[in-house]
């Protein structure tokens, strides 16, 4: 006699497991940041370009032609500010005016403000209480040929949400210069600080050329800045100790920059998990009167 009994399979009491792994994945990225925001600002002949910071990347100009009655002269000025989202992050401006024989504002500024943590993805090994970053950050700016030109730029990280351009705790460096003639300053390096895992950091990197002159100058600025975490700089710390940072710890960034590799490997892992839990079927087990079983697959 063969008599036919449904069990509840391994894989249906997977489902838990399943969607408890999608809702640790999330959770192992719970650093709750804010979008990054552009922000810049232009001005042509004195007049302002109305520019509203918008989370997302941008590329201003402004052009004006100005006249002065006296003499018939006449000439340009013009501005730009661009920000770009990714990594790394990236901020440029220009700004230029022709022969005026009066003060005329051409200024570009550009920024990008956003917010930086290290969020933890699991238990690691060891306690670790502050986790290595590496920042590589970059500059130019570049002036001529007027006397008096001044602009400057920077990246900026601090453990506190402050004034963009001082006290950052963490991390700063700046470009500055101005020029009797053509100038240029930078900046081009790698560092490596120490950032608390979970912990919501804020930075801002920038460029600007800002002048109300008269004569015929022109001014180039530009800085970037990309985050990645430090594994030699770990190692030489813990020695036989160490491990793979990449395994517990990435580096994360306001949502709308590009995600870091951990966090689209976790994303697919979660998919991963959930195909394989939607592609296990339940099955039935028949007993026979010799106490053997044999397993059949549900009908559709």
């Amino acid at each position: 006699m063969i008599s036919t009994r449904w069990a509840l399979p391994i894989s249906a009491l997977a489902w838990p497991a399943c969607f408890a792994l999608l809702l640790g994945t999330g959770a192992a990225r719970a650093v709750l940041l804010s979008d990054a925001t552009s922000i810049t600002s232009l001005m042509c002949v004195s007049v302002m370009e109305p520019i509203d910071p918008i989370a997302a990347p941008v590329d201003y100009s402004c052009d004006r032609l100005w006249f002065y009655p006296i003499g018939n002269l006449s000439g340009a000025s013009r501005a730009d500010a661009s920000t770009g989202f990714g990594d790394p992050l990236t901020v440029s401006v220009h700004a230029e005016n022709s022969d005026s024989p009066q003060p005329i504002s051409t200024n570009a500024a550009s920024r990008i403000k956003f917010q930086l943590a290290v969020a933890q993805l699991a238990t690691p090994p060891v306690n670790v209480n502050a986790v290595p970053v590496s920042i590589s950050t970059a500059g130019t700016v570049t002036v001529a040929p007027l006397a008096g030109l001044v602009a400057g730029g920077g990246t900026f990280v601090s453990s506190t949400e402050n004034n963009p351009f001082s006290n950052a705790d963490v991390f700063a460096h700046t470009m500055r210069t101005n020029s009797p003639f053509a100038l240029t300053d930078g900046y081009d390096i790698v560092q490596t600080i120490d950032l608390t895992p979970d912990h919501v950091y804020f930075g801002n990197v920038h460029a600007g050329c800002n002048f109300t002159l008269k004569g015929l100058w022109a001014c180039n600025g530009d800085a970037t800045v990309s985050f990645h975490l430090d594994q030699a700089a770990f190692d030489d710390r813990m020695g036989g100790n160490s491990f793979d940072l990449s395994q517990y710890f990435a580096v994360q960034e306001s949502p709308n920059l590009v995600p870091e590799p951990a966090a689209a490997l976790l994303g697919l892992s979660a998919l991963v998990a959930l195909a394989g839990c939607v592609r296990a079927r339940p099955r039935a087990i028949e007993v026979t009167s010799t106490g053997r079983s044999a397993a059949r697959a549900e009908s559709a």
